[in-house]
């Protein structure tokens, strides 16, 4: 068990994340070996039969391993294990089914049983990727209630009183989750630093961990107050962080609003400006319209002019064609006016044409 848990190890350390996790299953997988009752099979794992050290090295690999392959994210997770198989990793650290897969697999489903530096391990996964803090709250909460009472459980205290070669009854006799080491109350103190200062913060129990800690047996005054005060510097600074975020979201606010309203002036003036164009259009035209009929273009009959033409011609002697150079007068018919198709080139000319005769 050694020598497999080693060569995971090294192969973890080299980064070659799927080698390590197929070496490191064959410790920690069912072994579905059938029980004195052939209807019941048991889930748990090789690593249960080894000593108390093996088998927290042996999850805290397994727990550190599945962190690293989260962080390798959806293209290379998928790429390396498979679309389902990397999802159902990430989900099992996002909902907390990991916690019950080491409870029954590594011990025997007794989640008092547990060692506290694998519940230390388990919390701070679930602490990084669960995007609810509730859940990692509960499963600690029931840890710490199962492992302060006694295990009732006759039935397996009997199996391991008669197996008397099991490693697991030597290792349950002598290790249990109390503080009978320096090592395991390091482990409480990590335990209540997780849960008060870390997993109760990020549900807003503020009052409920500084009354946990106040009431904790594992502390001494000066701990005490250390972690009072280090519960107060994480309320203030988050406080704080929510102070500079509502100011930051209320200018953000002013600044849209502030852009919404030049977006209407701009509409606005874009409006008004069209309508002053067309206003203008319409003015101009108005114009033209009362100075050509000022001038009399538009008024001109065929009759009119034929008859001025003829009077003007009876006045006058008939002008000949000379031969110096210069243009004769342009003649229009009478159906040439009568077709009312001539452009406003041909309107001018003509009315310049006709004052000349008249005045000549």
């Amino acid at each position: 068990m050694s020598r497999i848990y080693k060569q995971a190890s090294s192969l973890f350390l080299t980064r070659r994340l799927e080698e390590a996790l197929t070496t490191l299953e064959t410790l920690i997988s069912p072994t579905n070996l059938e029980t004195e009752d052939a209807d019941e099979r048991s889930d748990s794992a090789l690593v249960t039969s080894s000593s108390r050290g093996t088998r927290i090295k042996v999850w805290s690999l397994y727990l550190t391993l599945l962190d690293a392959i989260i962080d390798l994210g959806p293209d290379e997770g998928k790429a390396t294990f498979g679309s389902t198989r990397w999802k159902a990793m990430v989900a099992s650290a996002q909902n907390g089914t990991v916690w019950d897969m080491i409870i029954r697999q590594g011990y025997r489903g007794l989640e008092g049983e547990v060692d506290a530096d694998v519940v230390i391990n388990l919390a701070t996964l679930l602490l990084s990727h669960a995007s609810s803090q509730r859940n990692n709250q509960e499963r600690l909460e029931r840890y710490l209630s199962a492992s302060s009472t006694p295990n009732l459980d006759v039935a397996n205290r009997l199996r391991d009183h008669n197996e008397e070669s099991s490693p697991w009854k030597r290792t349950r006799r002598n290790d249990n989750t109390g503080t009978n080491t320096p090592h395991d109350l390091n482990s409480q103190l990590k335990l209540l630093e997780l849960y008060t200062l870390h997993i109760l913060p990020r549900n807003d129990e503020w009052e409920y961990s500084r009354e946990f800690i106040n009431l904790s047996e594992y502390l001494d005054e000066e701990r005490r107050e250390a972690f009072l005060n280090a519960l107060q510097s994480l309320q203030e600074e988050k406080s704080r962080a929510e102070e500079l975020a509502a100011r930051a979201n209320m200018e953000k606010e002013r600044q849209s609003e502030q852009k919404r309203a030049e977006a209407r002036r701009q509409a606005e003036v874009i409006v008004f400006e069209k309508a002053q164009n067309i206003a203008q259009s319409e003015s101009v035209s108005q114009k033209r319209s009362s100075s050509e009929k000022g001038y009399g273009i538009e008024s001109l009959s065929p009759n009119r002019t034929t008859t001025r033409t003829s009077s003007k011609s009876a006045m006058r002697k008939p002008v000949k064609a000379n031969g110096g150079g210069k243009n004769p007068t342009p003649q229009y018919s009478r159906g040439e006016h009568a077709t009312g198709s001539m452009t406003m080139a041909e309107r001018i000319h003509l009315f310049f044409a006709v004052a000349r005769l008249y005045f000549c």
